[in-house]
């Protein structure tokens, strides 16, 4: 009976980088039990961690992640291990996200 949030997204897109702070929200606004960043590693990393402050666990990926989408960002709402909404572009704060999946 988990919900998680999964966030496809690049250290380098400007729109993935203004979805962290409204991601920060998803957890503790009861949006997902769980929220896992899915990002490719590369050299803008040292930078991101230097001006983002991600409040969840971001799992490195291959180019393999290419496989799950090659569009930045896109994020999986997860519930009872079914995908239940794909959300492509930014994304909304909490409170948004929450009435969207009602």
């Amino acid at each position: 009976d988990s919900t998680y949030f999964v966030f496809a997204f690049s250290y380098t897109c400007p729109h993935c980088l203004n979805s962290i702070a409204n991601l920060n929200q998803y957890e503790n606004n009861g949006v997902a039990d769980k929220v896992i960043g899915l990002a490719i590693r590369n050299e803008a990393y040292d930078k991101f961690k230097e001006y983002s402050t991600p409040e969840f666990t971001i799992i490195d990926c291959s180019n393999e992640l290419l496989k799950l989408t090659s569009e930045f960002p896109t994020g999986y709402y997860i519930k009872n291990n079914y995908i239940q909404a794909i959300v492509k572009g930014e994304l909304p704060c909490a409170v948004i996200f929450k009435e969207m999946i009602k």
